[in-house]
């Protein structure tokens, strides 16, 4: 049942990013540097630098505590998704530059339920890979203010596509956080997608 509520929420995301692209990417910038296997510790009170392509002021979201800066600092399309079956809503926060798609989206489904939080975080993995029928090319654990989470590089082929998606899942207390970018293979890793993930911080207690 867990991995099936992830794999629908997979499924939200992708359906929200989906957008044909074009044969050039408007996406700039020099490729992200592929970290390590050890766990890394995402700084949550960063901010893009002065001058890049997605400059613009912090997004303050209205519900799940949290801010984000999204490219260009676009305001989002907000939209609240209830899962058939019940449990906790998802909310949505998207984006689209270029040819790519920038996700931000919560739920509180995991909120006393009394999993390990390990295994909400493979089971957000395993959503991805089971919606895409994609490939987990890496993976690293992290930490956002001490709380643990994964960032992911998945790769899948979609309408013909070859798509990549860079997740980021941070688990804060039962509730499960997942920035998603969606882009064409060829368009690269890039400066914009790197500072819209580390963008991300949380607001005190992240609203719980």
């Amino acid at each position: 049942m867990l991995t099936r509520r992830h794999a629908i929420v997979a499924l939200l995301l992708l359906t929200a990013c989906r957008r044909r692209p074009r044969s050039g990417s408007a996406d700039s910038g020099a490729a992200a540097t592929d970290a390590g296997s050890e766990p890394a510790s995402v700084d949550g009170g960063g901010s893009a630098r002065d001058g890049s392509a997605d400059a613009g002021a912090l997004y303050r979201a209205p519900s799940g505590g949290f801010l984000v800066r999204f490219p260009d600092g676009k305001a989002p399309e907000v939209e609240e998704k209830t899962i058939t079956g019940g449990g906790a809503p998802v909310h949505l926060f998207k984006v689209q530059f270029g040819t790519s798609g920038y996700i931000v989206s919560y739920d509180d489904f995991a909120k006393g339920s009394g999993r390990p939080p390990q295994q909400t975080l493979d089971g957000a993995r395993e959503g991805v890979v089971e919606t895409t029928g994609g490939t987990v090319e890496s993976e690293r654990p992290i930490t956002l203010d001490g709380h643990p989470g994964l960032d992911l590089t998945v790769t899948a082929t979609t309408s013909g596509i070859p798509m990549r998606q860079r997740v980021r899942v941070v688990l804060v207390d039962g509730r499960l956080y997942q920035l998603i970018v969606v882009a064409p293979t060829w368009s690269g890793a890039t400066v914009v997608e790197q500072e819209f993930l580390d963008s991300f911080r949380l607001q005190g207690d992240g609203g719980l």
